[in-house]
């Protein structure tokens, strides 16, 4: 099956598909992340950080639109360990690198679909993609929120296939 990874222990594990042929997988999940991390582990996936999730949502290719609608309405803890840069408004380049808007690049260049908000913060980075109607209310399609609770339970978990390294940040997270 191309594009699905489906464990082999047991019924109740989920089954993670890849979205739009991006290369990351995803999996609907209730699961905290040191939970989340251990289920990516067992199918031989590592999280995916936010530059590489933010990289494949670029532009207006309609591979880009089908991941970045494909997201819509999720949330997923992502591989990496707080943000002390700043908390503002953010847009991504091609490279899926945050920019800050005002100090980066000029007010008002970039619609809500590129931007996004980080929430300053020292816990494990949650990245949190909106539907269109909140994207709108809000001004922004994603927020990664470095300032949450490791306890909140997510619904979906993502992952890209494992490369044989482990943040040190997840290490220390399933010792514990």
């Amino acid at each position: 099956m191309h594009g699905m990874i489906k464990s082999d222990i047991g019924s109740k594990s989920p089954e993670f598909k890849e979205i739009s042929k991006s290369g990351i997988f995803r999996a609907h999940a209730h699961a905290n992340c040191a939970e989340s991390v251990k289920l990516l582990m067992e199918h031989d996936l590592r999280p995916a950080g936010y530059q590489e999730i933010l990289a494949r949502a670029y532009g207006s290719s309609r591979r880009a639109l089908r991941f970045r609608n494909n997201l819509k309405g999720d949330s997923a803890y992502i591989n990496g360990f707080g943000i002390d840069e700043f908390r503002e408004h953010c847009i991504f380049n091609r490279k899926g690198e945050l920019l800050q808007i005002g100090r980066d690049v000029p007010k008002n260049a970039y619609g809500i679909e590129d931007i996004v908000f980080v929430y300053k913060g020292y816990m494990p980075l949650i990245l949190s993609v909106y539907s269109d109607r909140f994207a709108k209310l809000k001004g922004y399609r994603f927020d990664i929120d470095g300032d949450a609770s490791p306890a909140i339970r997510e619904h979906t978990v993502l992952g890209i296939k494992n490369d044989g390294k482990l943040d040190t940040m997840f290490s220390i997270l399933l010792r514990h």
